[in-house]
């Protein structure tokens, strides 16, 4: 990661983890979600804590009110998991960090 060479993310591809949210913003690419979170896990922007994991929208479902479509979710806890959506993909750090 640019900033942060040392941490590595898991990915998990299909499972969202809705709580332990530090915040949401519209990014383009996974890759922006993560390089984002990793400058947080450095240099701490939350009361919440530190960011350890991420959580992107990729797409929309038709007739959906809540349009999230390219959003990325910062997280400061990796909490349980819900599977089975392809339209999300979440990660979090394996090295530089515990989880909580």
């Amino acid at each position: 990661m640019p900033g942060a060479p040392w941490l590595r993310f898991r990915r998990d591809c299909g499972s969202n983890y809705p709580d332990g949210d530090i915040g949401r913003l519209h990014l383009t690419r996974m890759e922006d979600c993560l390089n984002l979170c990793a400058a947080l896990q450095v240099t701490v922007q939350s009361v919440k804590g530190r960011c350890i994991s991420v959580v992107w929208k990729t797409a929309t479902r038709a007739n959906d009110p809540l349009a999230y479509a390219n959003y990325c979710w910062l997280k400061y806890s990796k909490g349980q998991a819900f599977a089975d959506d392809p339209e999300v993909e979440a990660a979090w750090i394996i090295d530089g960090q515990s989880l909580v």
